[in-house]
């Protein structure tokens, strides 16, 4: 029951992201965009109607502060013990889905430009770009190699705000609090990579019945999966109509998926 609650408490949290890169235009029109609207349309017609909505804009971060001091409130109802560590518990848990969040949009959004962009491609590119400018400061690469210097840039600072988060709710010293964090980031992705797995049987699939190109949900599928296996389509070319590619990307992910859980077992 924790998990669902959890869930759906993430689940606006990223549809708060994703309003944030929204024009009104987009909010108005696009059928995402409508439905993103009128999930939080309550928050912003209620408490921000007199601010335009490049100013209700920069409230975002605030409100999914305040929504995840709400779910430390559930989490505590839920397992007890003290208020602070259970919130604490929930920024601990959140910053995690917020690090994987924007993982996703750099990786989704590097389809802008090429054949494969979608209007949800476009939405998660604008979420990651701020990661990018800051990272081509940093190091000034061109094209869509800068997003490995963005993740790790991501990956630094979670280390660090997690590990600090982990510290104070623990008894464990700094250097254990960050490597705790770090075995987080290795005990979701191996979860995140058998979700990743289906994702691409079901692309397969849907290859085999030619869906609807402009259907919301082939368009988030092809949007997730194309990213990874584009590069591998050029490693194995398809053989006439057979596309072997996913076979080999496949079990490229299960063995990654392995070593991620050997590795977190170390630490």
């Amino acid at each position: 029951m924790l998990f669902f609650v959890k869930s759906i408490f993430f689940f606006y949290i990223a549809i708060l992201l994703i309003r944030m890169v929204m024009t009104n235009q987009e909010l108005i029109f696009n059928p995402i965009g409508k439905f993103v609207a009128n999930i939080t349309n309550p928050i912003f017609t209620n408490l921000l109607q007199n601010y335009p909505k490049e100013k209700a804009d920069k409230f975002i971060p605030l409100i999914i502060c305040i929504v995840i001091f709400f779910l430390g409130i559930i989490y505590w109802l839920f397992l007890g013990g003290s208020p602070l560590y259970t919130i604490i518990k929930a920024y601990i848990d959140s910053v995690l889905f917020i690090y994987f969040f924007y993982i996703l949009s750099l990786i989704v959004g590097c389809l802008v430009g090429t054949e494969y962009v979608s209007f949800i491609s476009t939405f998660f590119h604008r979420i990651g770009l701020p990661v990018v400018k800051i990272s081509r400061k940093i190091v000034p690469i061109r094209g869509n190699k800068i997003i490995i210097i963005s993740i790790i840039l991501l990956t630094a600072c979670y280390i660090a705000v997690e590990g600090l988060l982990i510290y104070i709710i623990s008894n464990l010293d700094l250097n254990n609090a960050f490597l705790l964090s770090i075995n987080y980031i290795f005990s979701s992705l191996t979860f995140l990579l058998r979700l990743y797995t289906w994702l691409i049987i079901i692309r397969v699939l849907l290859s085999w019945v030619a869906p609807d190109p402009y259907n919301t949900i082939v368009q988030i599928i092809y949007s997730l999966t194309e990213p990874i296996m584009a590069p591998f389509r050029k490693i194995i070319p398809p053989l006439g109509f057979i596309d072997i590619s996913p076979i080999l990307l496949i079990f490229i992910i299960e063995f990654i998926r392995v070593l991620l859980i050997r590795i977190s077992m170390l630490l």
